[in-house]
């Protein structure tokens, strides 16, 4: 499980250094849904952080444990663990 928490969290600093490529300064909202675990210990603890350094970026977190439909509720990332 923390090789899959590794990877979605890599993926997340992709899409985030993806769009600082294109711009000096990245800006705009930018929609999370994750469950309360990934919350808690992985984007909780960086949340200050990441609001200081990227002012002009308005993170939309959606926290909850349930399966969300990316698409029909407008996310722009999804984090979701599999438990097979």
């Amino acid at each position: 499980m923390n090789e899959r928490i590794s990877g979605a969290m890599s993926e997340l600093k992709m899409a985030l250094e993806t769009v600082q490529a294109l711009s000096d300064k990245p800006f705009g909202r930018v929609s999370i849904t994750l469950p309360r675990f990934a919350f808690q210990y992985f984007l909780k603890p960086v949340y200050g952080e990441f609001c200081e350094r990227y002012p002009d970026v308005q993170l939309e977190i959606s926290v909850t444990d349930e399966a969300v439909n990316l698409l029909d509720k407008g996310h722009d990332v999804g984090i979701r663990f599999d438990c097979k």
